[in-house]
């Protein structure tokens, strides 16, 4: 089971590289590379990687729906990271929950609570005005209580895409979908602070 969750987070990340490049190599060829210089300053350096980059700070709430299970499940938290126009961000999320239902898929019953984190990569492609949609790849673990009182600790490897948007210049909200270990769909929805890059 892990082998392959490995296996698929590889080639997630094999795929978003191949993508990368390839849009890199499919510029007009009347575009050159800025000379090199001895000296990059921090603002030209980070438009290397992401485009008015911001940090943000907000909730989050997820709801999960574990096949064989008994009824949804819902997480809520906190997440932090950096997030731009266009480019890459990152971000790490904390959450927990109560009163959660089974997921046989992954080995784990009904548990009382449950208690988790992940850290994320994604990569920003801005559409119109304040709308950025991303692909996002996050690795962490969920541990739960179960009915025997032992804690149960599994590993999260979590693909899905997100659509965000800045409202207000320091306000963004922001929604996911996804599949939590490639087969457990799952639905997120954020809303936070996020100031401008000054």
């Amino acid at each position: 089971m892990l082998n392959t969750v490995f296996r698929n987070a590889l080639c997630v990340f094999a795929l978003a590289f191949a993508g990368s490049a390839f849009a890199q190599a499919s510029q007009p060829a009347g575009q050159t590379a800025p000379p090199a210089s001895s000296s990059i300053s921090p603002s030209t350096d980070a438009k290397i990687y992401s485009e008015d980059p911001r940090l943000f700070v907000g909730l989050k709430s997820a709801a999960i729906v574990p096949p064989g299970g008994t009824g949804p499940g819902v997480l809520s938290g906190f997440e932090i990271g950096i997030a731009a126009k266009q480019g890459f961000g990152f971000g790490v999320n904390i959450f927990g929950g109560v009163n959660n239902p089974a997921a046989p898929t992954l080995g784990l019953p009904r548990s009382g609570f449950a208690f988790g984190g992940t850290a994320d990569i994604r990569y920003f492609l801005q559409t119109v005005g304040p709308l950025s949609v991303y692909p996002i790849l996050s690795v962490g673990f969920l541990t739960a209580q179960t009915s025997s009182i032992k804690n149960t600790v599994i590993p999260l490897v979590n693909p899905g895409v997100g659509a965000r948007v800045q409202i207000l210049d320091e306000l963004y909200t922001s929604l996911e979908v996804g599949a939590s270990n490639f087969h457990i769909p799952y639905m997120a929805v954020s809303l936070g602070w996020s100031p401008k890059n000054e």
